[in-house]
């Protein structure tokens, strides 16, 4: 089983976060990543929370799998906003994607959520120089701004230091090396503060610091690399992507397609998603004939692209 250290400069870097309940989600986002994104040649870096040793076997079928710590300084940070929050003790480990600004030894480095499905290739990114790129958030779609006390849409901002606008979902980001050193990761880690978690009025993690300290410095992509289902028609109207052209379909929220009563829920309250849902099933058929014939030995070693053609 594969520990995280750091390497010799590698071309790319792809981080996620995972837990037990999440491993389906994560299967069907590494299976579809290396469908679709041959370019890649680099590490695979997962933060497993609380995961058996046969569950980390599951996601080592994938090539350059390695499992990460979080740093000390930051769990104790983390344990320190959950004592005045509660209500974010049960997704504590999404700030584990902070980690990232010290994962150096990579050029470009790609975090994506375990609830991503994945449907081209987005390798295109690759040779844009913005140091940091990611999609807009609701708020900013809506041409609206957030209060950066509470994390609310503002529906009248007033004054531009306290409220923020341009702000961004950090369920899928892309960075390149410039970014990642100690010194950003220790101004990131003093907003691990309770202090200002205090205020807010829904119960954000890694997105709220992560907004606060690179909200005007990130190239704003368009939404096929973060289709989230309840901006479908807006990304349509704006930018002409769909559910069945976006890239990157992120099951944003209370909706895994993979969990019986998420399903249920938004079945009935989110039109889209009884596609979105097969859209994930058909997928992750599709992963279970991979390991099947992989078992055979009837996977090519070219599925993976360059990770095995080192």
């Amino acid at each position: 089983m594969a520990f995280w250290s750091k390497p010799e400069k590698k071309p790319h870097c792809l981080i996620t976060i995972t837990t037990s309940d999440f491993i389906p989600g994560t299967l069907v986002m590494l299976y579809t990543f290396f469908k679709y994104n041959k370019w890649f040649d680099g590490d695979i870096i997962i933060y497993g929370y609380g995961l058996s040793d046969s569950e980390k076997s599951l996601l080592e079928r994938f090539p350059n799998v390695q499992f990460a710590a979080p740093r000390e300084d930051l769990l104790q940070a983390i344990d320190k906003v959950v004592a005045v929050r509660r209500d974010l003790a049960h997704k504590k480990m999404v700030f584990y994607s902070l980690n990232l600004f010290m994962l150096e030894g990579y050029k470009r480095y790609m975090y994506i959520d375990s609830d991503v499905l994945i449907q081209g290739d987005f390798g295109e990114l690759m040779d844009l120089e913005y140091p940091m790129m990611c999609v807009p958030d609701r708020a900013t779609y809506l041409g609206k701004a957030k209060d950066g006390t509470t994390f609310q849409v503002a529906q009248a901002p007033t004054e531009e230091d306290h409220f923020w606008y341009r702000t961004f979902n950090a369920g899928i980001m892309f960075f390149t090396d410039e970014w990642v050193n100690k010194k950003t990761y220790k101004e990131l880690l003093k907003l691990v503060n309770p202090d200002l978690y205090k205020s807010l009025k829904r119960p954000s993690t890694d997105q709220y610091l992560l907004n606060m300290y690179f909200r005007k410095d990130y190239h704003a992509l368009p939404g096929t690399y973060n289709f989230r289902l309840g901006l479908a028609d807006i990304i349509k109207d704006r930018e002409g992507d769909t559910l069945d052209t976006a890239k990157l379909v992120h099951y944003s929220g209370k909706k895994n397609p993979w969990k019986h009563m998420q399903m249920e829920n938004n079945l009935t309250k989110q039109p889209l998603f009884y596609e979105a849902m097969l859209k994930w099933m058909d997928a992750y058929q599709d992963y279970f004939t991979f390991v099947k014939q992989m078992e055979e030995g009837l996977i090519d070693v070219s599925f993976f692209g360059k990770v095995t053609q080192r």
